[in-house]
């Protein structure tokens, strides 16, 4: 009987698959995912970690030595950041091994699956020939295509907000009930990842009221969605309570931004920041398309779909253009929706270029986006290559320290990436006055003081100050461009106490 389900089965998923590779649309969508993945895999290991970077990298791998205890030697336990990326990025180092490529590799899978649900949603929501236009325009969209090579929050969030949108549409509209419930699976996840996934739900609560009216209370499904987010939430709720008396300790960390007026080199005091950096997030080309996108809308068209992913967008930028810091990544979440009007609006002109002759559409199509994907692709290829040696010598000066000691302490700024690549190794920060920098390295008990030229944070005396002490003994430097960039220094502590005990003797 196994045998014959078995046997049943595999005829039915080869059949499926059948059917699926004879749309031709369906094969164009696979090779734009093939290409979306060999170019963010020919990009994704040749840049430096930056701070962030650093944070969900070292999370990750120090899950390798306690995968059920969320915390790493620099940050002890972990209630500031979200865990459902340094888990894939434990995940990823389980099964590759730990280090550099590991963690590299998670956010260039997930931004090339990001281009195949733009597809997806492109096609159920509006036409084949639309998802086909939003794919590509996805697949080398400049920010979407850097972020898919960084170790940030970005990517995955983009990942879990698209399939949210994707599977809630097309569970709710084709009554595929599955596809409904993993849709309150898929907006935890994201959730978890991400607070900005959390505008979906006013999202999805005005499309719901605007097709529906109140009737949709009353549907059995939406209620049997809404009982496994919280079934899948669970969990994490109760570990969030037990450690800071909230079920979402990230959430109200992420809420402080909100209720500080901020401070450091990204506060940006304009509330159209992000309306005026859109030709930049989107570049020209798309952005004038994505106007041309809203025409099935001023005719009437496809009203509930334009409030669902435009109400969306528009929260994600009125939102985060009240926080003092403004960094274009925050709103990349809205990126997706502003391509899908755009190739939208090629589906749009292109028809009525090509008027009866509809065989010819397609044709029109190619020509318009052309130059656009063009402009974006040499766009987002340019801005990984210019930011890619940033960082860059961190990574040895890590490596140089991963064989010490397990209890060895670091300080440095920054001291994510270093943490990261010495093999979660524990950190300390520097102290705000370089008078202090010996008691600080003592109470600490300090191993090693690196330095960097990189941290545009980093205090000015460091440079100075830090290499003309005593007790700190010169080990290693790593040059890059033929400069000097990351210097090692050993604490000497017998000469670290006679520098403190001089200093004691000064102060009485």
């Amino acid at each position: 009987m196994i045998f014959l389900i078995n046997k049943k089965t595999g005829t039915e998923i080869k059949n499926r698959a059948v059917s699926f590779f004879k749309d031709k649309h369906n094969l164009i969508a696979v090779a734009i995912f093939i290409f979306a993945f060999a170019l963010r895999f020919d990009y994704a290991f040749m840049s430096g970690l930056w701070v962030d970077e650093g944070r969900y990298a070292v999370m990750g791998r120090a899950l390798l030595d306690h995968p059920f205890d969320y915390s790493t030697m620099m940050h002890g336990t972990i209630t500031e950041f979200p865990p459902v990326f340094p888990y894939m990025l434990f995940f990823s180092q389980y099964i590759f091994g730990a280090g550099d490529f590991a963690v590299r590799i998670v956010n260039p899978i997930l931004g090339a699956l990001c281009v195949l649900l733009m597809y997806a949603l492109g096609r159920v929501m509006f036409n084949r020939n639309v998802g086909l236009y939003a794919s590509a325009l996805m697949a080398v969209s400049p920010l979407i295509l850097f972020f898919s090579e960084r170790v940030l929050l970005e990517t995955p969030m983009v990942f879990f907000g698209l399939s949210t949108l994707f599977l809630f549409y097309y569970g709710y509209e084709r009554k595929k009930n599955m596809f409904l419930y993993a849709s309150g699976i898929f907006f935890v996840l994201g959730f978890l990842t991400k607070q900005a996934v959390l505008f979906i739900l006013p999202a999805i609560g005005l499309y719901l009221i605007y097709s529906r009216k109140w009737a949709w209370l009353k549907e059995r499904r939406i209620w049997i969605t809404i009982a496994i987010m919280l079934l899948v939430m669970m969990p994490w709720a109760v570990r969030s309570y037990t450690h800071c008396g909230s079920i979402s300790c990230e959430a109200s960390f992420a809420m402080s931004w909100f209720s500080s007026e901020g401070g450091g080199l990204d506060v940006v005091r304009d509330y159209f920041y992000y309306i005026n950096l859109t030709p930049f997030t989107l570049t020209t080309g798309v952005l004038i398309l994505s106007f041309f996108g809203l025409i099935p809308l001023i005719n009437g068209r496809k009203k509930k779909e334009y409030l669902l992913i435009l109400s969306f967008a528009l929260m994600i930028h009125i939102i985060f253009a009240i926080t003092a810091v403004k960094v274009p990544r925050y709103i990349l979440l809205a990126v997706p929706i502003l391509i899908l009007l755009a190739a939208k609006g090629v589906d749009e002109i292109s028809r009525q270029i090509a008027g009866k002759e509809r065989k010819y559409a397609f044709l029109v199509a190619l020509i318009i986006l052309a130059p656009v994907l063009y402009i974006s692709y040499n766009a987002g290829t340019t801005m990984i290559e210019e930011k890619a040696p940033g960082f860059l010598m961190l990574k040895d000066a890590g490596l140089y320290l991963e064989n010490t000691p397990k209890d060895t302490v670091i300080m440095a700024s920054p001291p994510q990436p270093i943490s990261f690549y010495a093999g979660d190794k524990k950190t300390a920060a520097y102290p705000i006055e370089a008078e202090d920098l010996a008691e600080a390295i003592y109470n600490t008990s300090t191993d090693y003081v690196i330095i960097d030229a990189y941290e545009r944070t980093q205090r000015d005396w460091i440079y100075s100050y830090v290499p003309t002490r005593p007790y700190l003994v010169f080990e290693k430097v790593f040059n890059q461009n033929d400069q000097p960039v990351v210097a090692i220094f050993k604490v000497d502590q017998d000469k670290l106490m006679l520098e403190l005990q001089n200093k004691t003797r000064v102060l009485e």
